[in-house]
Order: structure tokens, then C-alpha cells, then sequence
């Protein structure tokens, strides 16, 4: 039963972890989630508040019982993730103005203080509302690894009202071992352009992001004139960080038009959407193609020749992550060609030879369009006909080869979507519900976290 297994919940907001209590779970510790200044509901749990959690702001003493050799093998497992997703915490704050010495400090800080929490607590199930995509849940997971302590991970899916639950990082997308529902989805006949990439509200954004940059320029001018630069350093830091930041999104500085290609699309060519970063679906689930330029190398070296790669920006990707350096080392691959967002996703798509992606949507869309499509991370999709992971260049040559297989299609995605789980984790995705109950969604995202929780043994303790 559940109410043996000790649960420690990461990223759940208050409602949702009353609902495991409510329906008998043995909710040890939870790191909330809350709006930044609300307090921790009164709740006969041990809380931490998730913004504090990922900022590294609670710690503990090293204990003993933490050997040198755990820590290591933490730190050599985990540190590549989590320095990928210390630019969550950076973006936003002032920590990118600290020496390499101090994300080592903040990793081991944050190690420590987990430990702490497995030991005292004799917690024996870790349940994420989300893939792990802060640089210290990524700590958080691997230690779990470590210690044979079992993790339960959720993620919402694109369908309405319907989450994926996978027990690790590494095999999601073959959902093996969890039951689903059983509650299959009709095929689509054709893909549809999920609400989250539509443009909505631009103009809105514009004027809001050019706001905080004067905000915060005249902020830095005003505490320099006051000599707060010196009295009060780190205040000057934030504001200096939000201002990048606020550059970064009004996208000054962005690639050159001279850049964009005038493509043809009876070329002969492989789609390649460039991935939003930092974003978990490509930092969490794409493990060394994070990376993406790393994966557009190795594609571009294992294509035919006369083969080109059509390369096409995420409408939504601010400068940040799209430094110089990105594009000076895009232009030197021979055979890709950067496309402006003028040409649709779907043209693209049809006219290919092939869809290549770390993870995303444009391999789903490919395979319900009869294209083949080539994934280097994990992707939920990955046992739909004509989907190959990254194998080097064998793997072309099985995705050129693929024919429309209606009949196939259809039945590797009854099979596929009667793994989903009901309830909704994620607010944003309310929009695909009519009268979105809130509330009412995530516990039923809860109950179903416990159905697969229920559903494992219990894990002996750690010693």
C-alpha cells in the first residue's frame, strides 16, 4: 500500500499534496510550490518551499553517514545535468557572476541538505510533478539512483487532460513498465500546432519586457550614482542579471538576416526544428544532445551527399542560449541552411526526406504525417512506426525508408496512448479543458501518481 512507502513530493503545489494525504499516502516531506511570499500551508508534514529549494538556499550539516565515495559518485553522475540546468537559477538571479568554485559549493550545499532529508525521514519513494529540470532536483534524482531509492516522475502530456508517469529519466517513452489507464486516444488524421508555440500576446510582451529593461537600467544608474554598487554589491548584481535578461528576451542582437536561406523545398532535405532552451523537454530529455548543435553535427556526417539540413528557430527562443558563438559554429556546418520562420513547420515537414529532433513534437507530427523521423533523446512518442532513436548513420537509412502505414499507425497509438494517466499537473494546459477545474484535475493527477506508486514494491530503506 501506499501509506508504506515514504514519500517525499517535489514541485507539487498545496492542494495536491493534501490530496495524497487525504487519500492515505505517507507524504513525509514536501518541497512546495507556491508564489514567491506566500507562506507553507499548515499541513503535519515537514515543508520546504520549492523556490528555496532550487535557489540553494536550505542546507544542512554533512553527516557522517554520507561517505566521501557517494558524494563522488553524485557529483560525477550529476554535475554535467545540473551545471546545464544552473542557468534556470542564472538567467533570473545573480549566481552567473560567481566563480566555478561556487556552482561546486551550491552543488555539494544542496547534496548535503537531501541526504539529510532521505536519512531522517527513511524515505523510500521520490514523486516529481515534473522531470527533474533545476539544477538541484537533478542532485535530488541521481542520489536517489544512488541509493536504490525508487523515483516516480510525471509529465504533462499534449493531450487534454492527460499526464505520462515513468519511473526514470532513461526509459521514458517505452512506458514498460507502468499500466496506463487503458484509456486509448483516437489516432489524429493529421497534426495540429499545439497551443503553447501559438504567438499569442506580443505586442503585450514586447512593451512588458521593454518596461523592466528601463526599470531595471535606471535602477543600476541610480544605485551607482548612490554608491550602493560598493555598500550593497549584490542588489546591483540582481538588477544587472534582470536586465540581460530583459535584453535577451526583446532578442537585441539576434541572428543576422543574411543568415536566413531562401529554401526550396524540392530540395532534397532533413528537418530540423531547433529546440526552445533552456527548456526540460530538450536539457532533461535530450542527456548529451542537449547539446543540439552536437546532434545537427553528427547528422549532417552521416547524410548523403547532396543531403541538406533545413534548420528553423523556435518562435519563442529568446538570445539567451543563442549566444554568437551558437550561430558561428551553425555556419560551419557545410550543408545546413537556416530558415526563417516565415515558412510553416507542417511545409517543412511534408516535404522532407525525414524529421530529425532532440525530442520534440516535429517527430510525432512527422510520424502522423508518414514521415520517418530520427529522435536523440527520449521522447514519448518513440514506439510510433517510423520513429528511430539516434544510432549513428544506420539510423538515416531506416528513416529515408519509411513508407505511410495507416493501419500500423493506428494501432502502435491505441497501444501508446493507453499508457496516459488522467488528471492535469501542469496549470498552463487547462486551456485545452472547458471549465478547468483546478482543483478537481490535480487530484485526479494524484490518484493516478498513486495507482503506479501502489503498484511497486516498497524499497528497503536506505541504511
Amino acid at each position: 500500500m501506499a501509506a508504506e512507502k515514504r514519500l517525499l513530493l517535489v514541485g507539487f503545489r498545496s492542494p495536491e499534496i493534501e490530496s495524497f494525504l487525504d487519500l492515505g499516502a505517507d507524504v513525509r516531506v514536501a518541497f512546495v510550490n507556491t508564489d514567491r511570499g506566500r507562506r507553507l500551508p499548515d499541513l503535519p508534514i515537514e515543508m520546504f518551499l520549492h523556490y528555496r529549494v532550487v535557489r540553494h538556499y536550505e542546507e544542512a550539516y554533512l553527516r557522517k553517514d554520507f561517505p566521501a565515495e557517494l558524494r563522488s559518485e553524485i557529483f560525477q553522475k550529476a554535475f554535467n545535468l545540473y551545471r546545464r540546468h544552473f542557468a534556470r537559477v542564472t538567467f533570473s538571479r545573480n549566481l552567473s557572476f560567481r566563480s566555478w568554485l561556487n556552482m561546486d559549493n551550491l552543488f555539494h550545499i544542496s547534496a548535503n541538505f537531501f541526504f539529510d532529508i532521505i536519512k531522517r525521514q527513511g524515505i523510500t519513494t521520490i514523486v516529481f510533478s515534473n522531470f527533474p529540470h533545476q539544477g538541484p532536483y537533478i542532485i535530488l534524482y541521481e542520489l536517489a539512483k544512488c541509493l536504490g531509492i525508487d523515483t516516480v516522475l510525471a509529465t504533462q502530456s499534449q493531450f487534454r487532460g492527460q499526464i505520462w508517469i515513468a519511473r526514470s529519466i532513461e526509459n521514458f517513452g517505452d512506458f514498460k513498465d507502468v499500466q496506463g489507464a487503458d484509456q486509448p486516444i483516437p489516432t489524429p488524421n493529421e497534426p495540429t500546432q499545439p497551443f503553447y508555440m501559438k504567438r499569442r500576446g506580443k505586442l503585450l510582451r514586447l512593451v512588458s519586457t521593454s518596461a523592466t529593461f528601463l526599470r531595471e537600467l535606471v535602477k543600476i544608474v541610480l544605485k551607482t550614482i548612490s554608491l550602493q554598487i560598493f555598500i550593497n554589491p549584490n542588489s546591483v548584481d540582481r538588477n544587472l542579471s534582470r536586465l540581460v535578461q530583459a535584453r535577451d528576451r526583446l532578442k537585441i542582437g539576434s541572428i543576422s538576416t543574411s543568415d536566413i536561406s531562401d529554401v526550396d523545398l524540392s530540395e532534397p532535405y532533413v528537418y530540423f526544428p531547433l529546440h526552445l532552451q533552456p527548456e526540460m523537454t530538450t536539457d532533461t530529455w535530450g542527456f548529451a544532445y542537449a547539446d543540439q548543435l552536437l546532434a545537427i553535427e553528427e547528422l549532417a556526417a552521416a547524410l548523403p551527399a547532396g543531403t541538406l539540413i533545413y534548420a528553423k528557430e523556435n518562435p519563442i527562443q529568446t538570445k539567451f542560449m543563442r549566444e554568437p558563438s551558437f550561430y558561428r559554429r551553425l555556419r560551419a556546418i557545410p550543408n545546413l541552411r537556416y530558415v526563417g520562420e516565415h515558412v510553416p513547420s507542417f511545409e517543412l515537414i511534408r516535404n522532407s526526406l525525414f524529421v530529425a529532433t532532440i525530442s520534440g513534437t516535429a517527430g510525432y507530427e512527422a510520424a502522423l504525417m508518414g514521415k520517418g523521423a530520427i529522435h536523440f533523446g527520449v521522447a514519448w512518442y518513440a514506439t510510433l512506426p517510423g520513429v528511430f532513436r539516434w544510432q549513428g548513420a544506420e539510423t538515416v537509412a531506416k528513416a529515408m525508408a519509411v513508407q505511410p502505414d495507416r493501419p500500423a499507425l493506428e494501432t502502435a497509438f491505441t497501444k501508446l496512448t493507453s499508457k496516459l494517466y488522467p488528471g492535469v499537473i501542469d496549470p498552463d494546459y487547462g486551456v485545452l479543458i472547458e471549465g478547468f477545474d483546478r482543483e478537481a484535475e490535480g487530484r485526479r493527477a494524484v490518484e493516478s501518481l498513486l495507482s503506479v506508486i501502489r503498484d511497486t514494491p516498497t524499497p528497503t530503506p536506505p541504511p
